[in-house]
């Protein structure tokens, strides 16, 4: 079962190492370092109840990380590294729904409802999970409101989204009993 401590320990135990690890073998860019390393904390969150955590977990993170490092790398030669800003804001300005999107579309469009969810999140969430969900700002945005590097950005978004179908769920009862 998830272990938000146990996550945030390990997080915080690697992401340092696994940074400069990931800077090196990026040329000394910082920024795709970061979206390196922030990518390998989401497929770790996404694997955790999978892997096996009394194990080493060292070998897998930077494994993960040579993989997105080479695709990254690939993805570099392929397309001669450069990407103008405004392809980067025209992709953000279209985002594919994440499943959390979905998830509310579907089921609530009760803005007090969001707002009693937000109220229940832990600190860390709550400015993002405003913005994104109850103001529908896309990540650019966000990025630019917050300070929040876009890839932490996302990678809280995709943290969030088990705790946020429990806490709709649970809000939902509430205000229907």
């Amino acid at each position: 079962m998830f272990d938000p401590a146990e996550y945030e320990k390990t997080v915080g135990r690697y992401s340092r190492p696994l940074l400069g690890y990931c800077f090196i073998r990026l040329g000394r860019d910082l920024h795709s370092a970061e979206e390196v390393v922030d990518d390998v904390f989401v497929a770790l969150f996404r694997k955790w109840d999978k892997l096996d955590r009394a194990a080493d977990l060292r070998p897998w993170l930077y494994r993960a990380a040579d993989i997105l490092i080479k695709n990254r790398l690939r993805r570099r030669a392929k397309d001669g590294y450069s990407v103008s800003l405004e392809e980067v804001l025209e992709r953000d300005a279209s985002p594919t729904p994440s499943d959390v999107d979905k998830y509310f579309e579907e089921r609530y469009d009760d803005e007090r409802l969001l707002r009693s969810v937000a109220d229940r999140l832990p600190e860390r969430y709550r400015e993002i999970f405003s913005l994104r969900y109850i103001d529908g700002k896309i990540l650019s945005d966000i990025v630019g409101m917050t300070g929040v590097p876009y890839s932490s950005v996302r990678r809280r978004i995709v943290e969030m989204e088990p705790l946020l179908r429990r806490l709709i769920d649970e809000t939902g009862e509430e205000n229907r009993g």
